[in-house]
């Protein structure tokens, strides 16, 4: 494909998404405007037939990649990504690509629901090199820092525990000593070939995996479990997790003459010393029913995070990418919460952490509080 095609087919690509992205109607003069600087400006980023990533403008590369170029490179070191890394290495077709551009080709793929071919007209890169790439880098990150995330006990150190209920008791003072919320969530994949029924679930009337997390003040989901096939329970993941034993050695301050904090979940949870649900059947004229409501309008936030994770990496809603045995799909999920969670340290909050006024961690001590 030649250089001019490219551009073409690239402003064609960045005029779609810009358009789409306006707020209001533009006049027909205002788009020929705008397409004359989109032109310009993706002439200026392509270099030597591949897309130039230093020089893109802050706000085009959040749109494009969620990170700004300086946070990519950030992500780099974060990782723990070599300079240079090398792709099918077991094979013939072995391969090197630079830590950012395989980042950058990570955090696209991620953030649309494109195709291959899309990303192999925007990366200047052949659809045989971005898959590895994309696939190869999803299962390392998956591989590194999936134990860590089911209990990142960082998040769960004392002085947090204490912040993190002070911030939910300034919310409803009918409860104290709480510290996050827990919920599961279901994802919709491809119906599979073989095991449909495993997959698939009556209550949404569809094949998915279950995934469970626990989400604190800061906005980060500081325990994420799964998958598990869609027809589990609630209760299920819960068990299965082991939380209650993570929680029974971090939460229970009870031998210092201390607190015991828990968490905070609906109706689908058994309570425990550790587990607060709603009260049951409480009448509407009762305090009881004040306090269930109160608490729900908090226990959302749980169900925000979820959302969040699809609306900044839509990958992970497209059905027809969640293809199980074909696909990580089990990886694309968790990986995209933890660029979730970094997402949130870099820019200093979120809806969560606003509502409950709760700064997140910086990038550098998230991960590290994830690793060690």
């Amino acid at each position: 494909m030649t250089f001019n095609t490219r551009v073409s087919i690239l402003v064609s690509i960045m005029s779609t998404f810009t358009i789409r992205a306006a707020v209001i109607e533009d006049t027909e003069a205002k788009k020929i405007q705008r397409q004359i600087v989109i032109q310009n400006r993706m002439m200026r980023l392509l270099c030597e037939n591949h897309l130039y990533l230093r020089i893109f403008p802050d706000d085009d590369c959040k749109f494009l990649f969620r990170f700004t170029y300086q946070q990519m490179q950030q992500l780099v070191l974060l990782f723990g990504l070599k300079e240079k890394m090398f792709f099918q290495e077991n094979s013939r077709g072995k391969f090197s690509l630079s830590a950012i551009e395989s980042v950058a080709i990570l955090l696209h793929r991620l953030s649309y629901s494109s195709r291959l071919g899309d990303l192999a007209i925007f990366f200047g890169r052949s659809e045989s090199t971005l898959s590895p790439v994309f696939k190869e880098l999803v299962c390392r990150l998956h591989l590194k820092f999936r134990a860590a995330m089911i209990f990142d006990y960082n998040q769960f150190k004392p002085e947090n525990l204490e912040r993190f209920s002070n911030a939910i008791y300034r919310k409803c003072q009918r409860v104290q000593h709480c510290i996050g919320f827990i919920d599961g969530t279901f994802v919709k994949v491809a119906r599979p070939t073989d095991n449909q029924e495993q997959c698939y679930t009556g209550h949404y009337r569809a094949h998915g995996l279950k995934y469970q997390a626990v989400v604190t003040p800061d906005g980060i989901t500081s325990s994420f479990y799964g998958p598990v096939v869609g027809s589990h329970h609630d209760m299920f993941l819960y068990r299965e997790s082991r939380i209650e034993t993570y929680m029974r050695n971090t939460f229970d301050f009870r031998h210092e003459h201390g607190p015991c904090y828990h968490l905070y979940g609906d109706l689908a949870y058994v309570s425990s010393e550790y587990m607060m649900h709603p009260f049951g059947n409480a009448p509407e004229d009762s305090p009881y029913h004040v306090f269930n409501m109160e608490m729900s309008r908090l226990c959302v936030s749980v169900e925000h995070e979820f959302s969040y994770v699809g609306n900044l990496f839509s990958f992970v809603k497209f059905v027809q990418n969640q293809r199980l045995f074909l696909s990580p799909v089990a990886s694309h999920y968790i990986v995209a919460t933890l660029l979730k969670n970094i997402y949130v340290c870099f820019n200093r909050g979120n809806q969560t952490s606003m509502k409950f006024n709760v700064l997140p961690p910086i990038p550098q001590n998230y991960v590290y509080g994830l690793l060690h």
